[in-house]
């Protein structure tokens, strides 16, 4: 199962006096591409100009009609990592994957079964 999982390598690093955390989302991949959603708007400027020329394709649209929930995959805090058990659970559950801090991280992906 570990060969069908999305890292989402978007970092969002929290700093607080002189401690920087990193964390990563990990979403089971074909939960992922059911439900995720992007309608480019964050690629265009508070004028409605594109910043950069979107890619040829279309928008991507989530399974559920959902044109855009990137914000729900990129939004991070270390509030959101729970226990490794149920994060090891939850991965092929919750639809927004889990988050996970770079110390769980090598344990995380130990426990998944193989």
């Amino acid at each position: 199962m570990n060969d069908s999982l999305f890292w989402g390598l978007e970092i969002n690093t929290n700093y607080l006096p002189s401690t920087v955390y990193r964390l990563f989302r990990v979403v089971h991949g074909p939960l992922f591409l059911r439900s995720f959603a992007s309608d480019r708007s964050h690629m265009k400027d508070p004028m409605g100009n594109w910043i950069e020329l979107p890619p040829k394709y279309e928008p991507i649209v989530a399974e559920d009609g959902n044109t855009n929930n990137l914000n729900e995959y990129i939004a991070m805090s270390t509030n959101d990592v729970g226990d490794l058990e149920s994060m090891v659970n939850d991965v092929y559950r919750n639809k927004h994957g889990v988050v996970i801090n770079e110390t769980l991280l090598p344990v995380f992906f130990s426990r998944l079964p193989e």
